[in-house]
């Protein structure tokens, strides 16, 4: 594994956490059209992001467990791929109706935007964490600066995404739809090389 290949990483891994800090941002620029749109109230969004933080905090310390019994390498892949889709889904949010039952929009946005993508998103980070530390020995605390203290990145993603939804809200009626292929196109394409990691 050339010396190149683990700073290789911190780039990938600062890509996913770029996306991921666009995500976040425009999921709150986007909280009044998704609200109006949706007909959800402001105690209703407080729920969809308690929950969110709630999934983030049961789930992360199963996902470590995870992440030292098995593969980091495809924890984070499958992480990322699952991540992204469940992001796709949350541009096809309403009221669904199953089997003669009728399913309210805030039950599907709960579930895709806070259970689905915040148990996605928690499988991500003890992994990468690790893998930086396995092949980080000598630069570790500059490399973890370099992955999670991105704050340049996410600034530079919360601008990136309010800069997008500008110039792209006219586009489409459906404002939610936009976020759908700005964010999950990014994350979906997230690769890892093989490497001595687990």
């Amino acid at each position: 594994m050339g010396k190149s290949y683990k700073w290789l990483l911190i780039a990938m891994l600062s890509f996913a956490f770029f996306f991921h800090q666009a995500d976040r941002a425009l999921f709150g620029l986007l909280t009044i059209p998704i609200q109006d749109e949706l007909n959800l109230t402001g105690g209703q969004m407080g729920w969809i992001n308690g929950a969110l933080f709630a999934t983030l905090a049961i789930m992360t310390p199963i996902a470590g467990f995870c992440g030292d019994r098995f593969s980091r390498k495809w924890l984070i892949t499958g992480s990322l791929i699952f991540w992204s889709i469940t992001t796709a889904c949350m541009g096809f949010v309403g009221d669904f109706h199953v089997l003669g039952l009728v399913i309210p929009a805030f039950l599907s946005v709960m579930f895709f935007r806070s259970i689905a993508t915040g148990g996605g998103e928690s499988f991500y980070a003890p992994s990468a964490y690790a893998l930086i530390a396995v092949h980080h020995k000598e630069t570790r605390s500059v490399a973890l600066r370099c992955a999670r203290g991105m704050y340049p990145a996410c600034a530079e993603g919360e601008r990136v995404g309010g800069e997008a939804l500008r110039r792209t809200r006219f586009l489409a009626a459906r404002v939610h739809h936009l976020r759908l292929a700005r964010i999950s196109v990014g994350r979906g394409l997230y690769l890892f090389p093989e490497g001595r990691q687990r």
